[in-house]
């Protein structure tokens, strides 16, 4: 606690005084005032404040200023604000101390050197938010999908998945972008299937245009140590969408089933619904996955390969204009090769992030 805060003392306190000097009891000192005794209690005991009303008859009555004692009741309050915050820091220090600071200095919300009290104050701007101690209640900004479903349980998860949602959050409400269009969005669907055999730098700025023409503020932000999140998807408003992915790992394969599945969360329109992963809504979910699993590969074209040898993966990519790196993924996923196999096919993104901040 600061020792230099000044201490203030309730108003209460200074009428029990002057109610001792006079050897009046409070029934008779509140009958003269003109309140009931219950409300002269309640400030003797300090639990209620000196209105505006009772400033002015404890003014006539004692021939005082209406100032002094509205000048008393301010310097009360405003002390019990400053212990108040001050103990909102203590509590927001080792909130703060949860998250990751490089993600914070990368995205420029920070600076190496800030101080802690400063860096919190940054971090409070930037979300925006009135007490890092929000951070602490589950889905605080909105339904997130994550890859860990026993970490909710955990505080420090809980913490960072609302601290990258919420600053996701602030970026998208920040783009301007078209009305939601659903047609033109299903329009582009193969356009953005034909990408995956791009590089980042080729693809992302005209993918990000393509799906903000749609209504769709598209925010890539790069991982936050602890959070454990693919993708979020959160409706602005009718008109307007976020879709965040994690620059996490960023193997290819793993981006585009990312991306895709989101791109299906949005489709759904379920504006007012939560989608987590730990309370798993099976249908959005499993819509979602099947989704994106034949945008990029579709069932008839996956029947196709009967061979899993690196020739047959590269010829199967060629054919279906694919990136190699994703069928193996999916390969690996249904177990139908090894983990350890053919990971030299994939991709491994190196997205440069915007700095929005």
């Amino acid at each position: 606690m600061n020792k230099n805060i000044t201490k203030a003392f309730h108003p209460g306190f200074y009428l029990k005084e002057y109610l001792e000097e006079l050897q009046m009891t409070q029934d008779e000192f509140a009958k003269r005032l003109g309140i009931s005794g219950k409300q002269l209690s309640l400030i003797l005991n300090e639990t209620a404040s000196i209105t505006a009303d009772i400033a002015y008859k404890l003014s006539r009555l004692m021939n005082t200023s209406v100032e002094m004692w509205l000048n008393l009741q301010t310097k009360y309050d405003a002390y019990c604000i400053e212990i108040k915050n001050q103990k909102e820091l203590l509590e927001e220090k080792k909130i703060f101390k949860m998250i990751d600071s490089k993600f914070l200095i990368d995205l420029n919300i920070i600076n190496k050197n800030d101080k802690i009290d400063e860096a919190i104050s940054k971090l409070r701007k930037a979300s925006p938010i009135s007490s890092l101690n929000l951070y602490k209640q589950p889905d605080i900004y909105c339904s997130y999908r994550s890859v860990k479903e026993k970490d909710e349980q955990n505080l420090q998860h809980i913490v960072c998945k609302n601290v990258w949602v919420s600053l996701a959050t602030t970026i998208a409400k920040n783009e301007k972008v078209s009305d939601f269009n659903e047609e033109k969005l299903l329009s582009i669907i193969p356009t953005l299937r034909n990408m995956t055999t791009k590089d980042p730098e080729m693809f992302y700025p005209k993918m990000k245009k393509l799906l903000n023409d749609c209504g769709v503020a598209f925010v890539l932000l790069p991982n936050l140590k602890n959070s454990y999140i693919n993708g979020v998807v959160k409706w602005i408003d009718d008109k307007k969408v976020m879709m965040a992915l994690n620059t996490r790992g960023a193997y290819n394969d793993i981006f585009w089933f990312s991306f895709f599945h989101e791109l299906k969360h949005v489709l759904q329109k379920a504006k007012r619904k939560i989608i987590l992963s730990d309370v798993i809504d099976t249908v959005l979910e499993y819509e979602a996955d099947l989704f994106a699993a034949n945008t990029l590969i579709p069932q008839n074209q996956w029947e196709q390969l009967k061979e899993f040898d690196l020739h047959s993966i590269v010829n199967f990519s060629k054919e279906i204009n694919i990136h190699p790196g994703i069928v193996v993924g999916r390969l690996q996923k249904e177990k139908k090769i090894k983990y350890s196999h053919f990971n030299h096919l994939k991709e491994k993104y190196n997205i440069i992030v915007e700095n929005v901040f």
